[in-house]
């Protein structure tokens, strides 16, 4: 067991195709060639994937068509109740962007990480549509509920297969931060708190929300200089958000563009509030 942990967790630094009981297979990934540690692309600045120290990983599965990691944090077991977080990755990326958040979480708690089902570059994309800002937007306006209405229905079967405590917590980034952003306005009853990085929502998707019931808050994230997706944009979303009825607010980072890595720690930060708020639900 120890052995295949060591493993996964190559897989998830290194991002190979990970399979349980199986390892890493090198020919899956740029990033093994010549067996040295490679950087993790956030944009543009980079991390070592020698400096992250990885989680407990339980393995790779796909539920309702839905490809995702599996990560245990906290030094939390596989098989206890926990809380429940889905990070959504950008397009062309994949779940081991998030690495920095997942090797010093603190919190006990249960990582979803899945994988987007369309290949887009050296990753995976969630639909063809890039962005809000550079669009189609009348194309991500048609894509975006049937991709949410996919991740929803393997969320609620995978939630249905762990002892999970609470609402679910979400984050995401770029296009996994519009996905994000659209499953906290289709589906809110699903989660507690919504932690996003660069995504916004076009005019046309923000007038089709579910206003009854329970509603997360929503954090959002943007860097001021963002050229992908546009600031402005990103603000008129969570203002959206507000009239709604949801408690939404926005951190702007001055002179960042379409990176992650500045805003690492406030999301995980976000991230651990939405795992105390679960455990603190009736």
């Amino acid at each position: 067991m120890r052995l295949a942990r060591r493993l996964l967790a190559c897989c998830l630094a290194l991002g190979a195709v990970c399979v349980p009981t199986i390892g890493c297979t090198s020919g899956a990934s740029p990033e093994l060639a010549g067996g040295a540690p490679r950087a993790l692309d956030f944009g543009t600045t980079t991390l070592s994937a020698a400096t992250v120290d990885p989680p407990a990983l339980e393995g790779v599965y796909t539920v309702g068509g839905l490809r995702y990691l599996e990560v245990v944090s906290g030094g939390a077991a596989k098989d206890d109740a926990l809380p429940m977080i889905v990070l959504l990755h950008g397009m062309g990326l994949r779940p081991r962007m998030f690495a920095a958040i997942l090797g010093s979480f603190p919190e006990r708690a249960r990582f979803i990480l899945p994988y987007g089902s369309l290949p887009a570059g050296q990753g995976f994309a969630w639909f063809p549509a890039r962005t809000a800002t550079l669009g189609p937007a009348a194309q991500l306006d048609a894509v975006l509920p049937g991709a949410a209405e996919q991740v929803t229905s393997a969320l609620t079967a995978i939630r249905g297969m762990r002892r999970t405590v609470g609402k679910m917590v979400l984050g995401g980034f770029s296009q996994g931060a519009e996905l994000s952003y659209g499953l906290a306005l289709l589906h809110p009853e699903m989660f507690t708190r919504a932690c996003v990085m660069s995504g916004a929502l076009t005019g046309e998707l923000l007038q089709r929300p579910r206003t009854d019931g329970p509603k997360p808050e929503v954090h959002g994230f943007h860097g001021a200089d963002d050229a992908v997706v546009r600031t402005a944009a990103g603000q008129l979303t969570i203002a959206r958000f507000s009239a709604l009825g949801y408690v939404a607010d926005m951190k702007v980072y001055p002179g960042v563009g379409h990176n992650f890595l500045p805003a690492n720690d406030d999301v995980s930060a976000c991230l651990q509030a939405g795992v105390r708020a679960a455990l603190a639900a009736p």
